[in-house]
């Protein structure tokens, strides 16, 4: 085996950890993609095409990526009692 395949071996309190950090990056990216979003849709001078769908999405990735950001608090918590 690699001294590189060991060191992700030698604990699980590193394997959970990454897992935290794959889920805050996630949670923030969908969150910051969001704002980005409703920024650009209310600097322009045009109307949204459909304006029933946009709120519910804007409220569903917002929700995603506070839940993502959540677990990635409780996973990164849990991965400090391993």
């Amino acid at each position: 085996m690699s001294l590189q395949m060991l060191s992700w071996l030698s604990g699980p309190a590193q394997l959970v950890n990454s897992l935290a950090l794959f889920l805050g990056f996630m949670g923030g990216w969908l969150l910051i993609a969001t704002r980005l979003r409703q920024n650009r849709r209310l600097a322009s001078l045009t109307a949204p095409v459909d304006e029933l769908l946009t709120p519910r999405m804007d409220r569903f990735f917002n929700g995603t990526g506070s839940t993502c950001l959540a677990a990635a608090l409780l996973v990164s918590w849990l991965s400090t009692h391993l």
